[in-house]
């Protein structure tokens, strides 16, 4: 146990040096290096859709959620570089043999309040340009860029093109991958399934009933956990686009991460 300790302190203490062995080190570059897609203002059905294999009460009822303005969400899960060079520190559990593939790789073993400090440090790197989680309904029609099907990449009944889209227990090798190399969305946005579960602003609620038209995040009557979205390199299930999961916001997993949006006018 004390060398397991020893190891991992080492490595958090290293981690800028081993950062610095595959990229130069400029937090301001890493910064503004974050990708973003921009996701125009419409409207969408939110929810499972009807007859939809694995559908849950908790996603219905469906209903329609419009967005009078666009927004950006980023193209990739926050990775472990970018969330060195915000923080300061590794708090990830998933470490590879090259410190390339570690770092572009998505954050995990962070809880929900570490996301909020992150979000708070990055909004004070780059003051006015808030940067946040996005809502539930945010992520929702961003997973599903216009799609109306099961996954993002059709309704797949045999799963059979999930591989090339997620990195799920039947390719991961449990463990995650750098961000990136699958195929993305119709709108260019990557892992939206697989291979970190992605914190959301929402609390968890039970079902949809009154929720939010206006595409905002649903706070109202707090509940006792928190929304995540897109499954995992541990879980396929929730790959879905409907997919609604609610955990305890104080949870450390190792295949739970996050990605952010930016509201703003003009581009990030």
């Amino acid at each position: 146990m004390l060398k397991k300790i020893l190891l991992r302190t080492v490595i958090v203490l290293a981690a800028p040096l081993l950062l610095a062995g595959c990229t130069m080190y400029d937090k301001d570059a890493i910064i503004d290096g974050i990708e973003f897609v921009y996701c125009p203002p419409g409207s969408f059905l939110m929810g499972c859709l009807p007859g939809e294999e694995g559908c849950s009460l908790l996603e219905q009822p469906q209903h329609t959620v419009t967005f009078s303005s666009g927004f950006y969400i980023s193209k990739y899960e926050i990775t472990q570089r970018q969330w060195l060079a915000v923080m300061g520190t590794q708090p990830s559990r998933n470490r590879r043999l090259l410190p390339c593939a570690t770092f572009d790789s998505p954050v995990d073993s962070v809880t929900w309040p570490e996301t909020q400090e992150f979000m708070t440090a990055l909004n004070e790197a780059r003051p006015g340009r808030q940067y946040r989680l996005p809502s539930e309904a945010q992520w929702e029609y961003a997973c599903r860029a216009g799609t109306t099907t099961r996954y993002y990449w059709g309704d797949d009944p045999d799963t059979m093109l999930m591989p090339d889209y997620a990195w799920v227990p039947e390719n991961s090798l449990k463990r995650t991958h750098p961000v990136g190399q699958l195929e993305p969305n119709a709108w260019g946005i990557h892992d939206m399934g697989g291979n970190v579960w992605e914190w959301v602003q929402d609390y968890w609620y039970k079902d949809y009933n009154g929720a939010p038209a206006d595409g905002t995040a649903w706070e109202a009557d707090p509940s006792e956990l928190r929304v995540v979205r897109g499954g995992s390199y541990t879980n396929s299930q929730g790959c879905r686009s409907a997919f609604h999961g609610g955990y305890n916001p104080e949870i450390r997993n190792r295949d739970y991460g996050f990605r952010i949006v930016y509201s703003g006018t003009e581009a990030p």
